[in-house]
């Protein structure tokens, strides 16, 4: 009986093979990781020396490529002024060359037309407990700020755990309090604290400063309620006018046929002899006595 666990152990393990992971013992490695944030990337454009590729091809000035190296276009170019950058990839490596005053000023422009937007249109929302700790709060918060930065309304919410006891009024003043503190370099409160038993909501608006600099994932946030907004503003309303009354026509409902069963049939019976059903044989219950006949005499 071992002989043949031992072959059927050996025999799974070569039919079905299974792939063994080891945990990474660096903590260097998970430290790097966990604390990597998109943050600090400047542009997600490679531009200048960044670009891979020996030979480009460089759009004019008539929308015409013109094949070149990359080595003597940068030699050629006055890199204060402007910036080489890659449009495209494939099929072919094609390039542009960027005025620098111009983007940032087009930048610039992006910015504040993107807290107007946000300013009028981002209401977000975010519930928290009573209990949240301060570095647990500061993290969801994170993402809140990010709002704020860019000049939207965030509703804080704080509420009490299902089957919780809430805390006391002098420890829930102290939480919202200290909330806004966290907030205060950022935004301000736009309307009072409203309370409704243990609940509380606190209601901000984010401070707009043209001078700060959008991270990529607030652009993109802009750039799709921007985008929203202008569907929204180009779908025209659709009136249906009233149809004549010579183009109604009236449409009889057909007569409602009751179905009865038929006499001797329990209710709810359904014949299915055209579809050659035959019904199973009636079985003898053992526990019933069977019916005595009288008036018949045994010999």
């Amino acid at each position: 009986m071992n002989t043949f666990s031992a072959f059927r152990f050996a025999a799974r393990t070569l039919l079905h093979p299974r792939t063994t992971h080891f945990p990474c013992l660096n903590p260097l490695a998970l430290h790097h990781v966990r604390f990597k944030s998109k943050r600090h990337t400047t542009s997600t454009r490679i531009r200048n020396e960044n670009i891979p590729h020996e030979n480009v091809y460089l759009v004019n000035e008539e929308n015409a490529l013109v094949k070149t190296s990359l080595a003597d276009l940068l030699a050629s170019t006055d890199l204060k002024e402007y910036w080489v950058e890659l449009v495209a990839a494939k099929p072919l490596p094609v390039v542009k060359l960027a005025n620098k005053k111009e983007a940032l000023v087009k930048v610039k422009q992006t910015r504040v037309k993107a807290r107007e937007v946000l300013r009028k249109n981002i209401v977000k929302e975010v519930q928290l407990t009573w209990g949240s700790e301060k570095s647990d709060l500061e993290h969801k918060l994170a993402r809140v700020r990010m709002y704020l930065e860019i000049g939207a309304k965030v509703d804080i919410v704080f509420s009490t755990k299902t089957k919780g006891t809430p805390p006391s009024q002098l420890f829930m003043q102290k939480k919202l309090q200290d909330t806004v503190e966290m907030m205060a370099d950022v935004s301000k409160e736009w309307k009072p604290v409203e309370w409704r038993r243990n609940i509380a909501a606190i209601h901000l608006k984010g401070i707009v400063d043209v001078n700060r600099q959008l991270t990529p994932e607030q652009i993109q946030l802009v750039e799709a309620e921007e985008a929203e907004g202008a569907e929204l503003e180009s779908d025209e309303p659709v009136i249906q006018s009233e149809p004549k009354a010579e183009d109604i026509k009236l449409v009889v409902p057909p007569p409602r046929v009751q179905s009865r069963p038929e006499p001797g049939k329990p209710k709810g019976y359904v014949d299915l002899s055209e579809f050659n059903f035959e019904p199973p044989p009636q079985r003898r219950n053992p526990g019933k006595k069977p019916e005595k006949q009288y008036g018949t005499r045994s010999r």
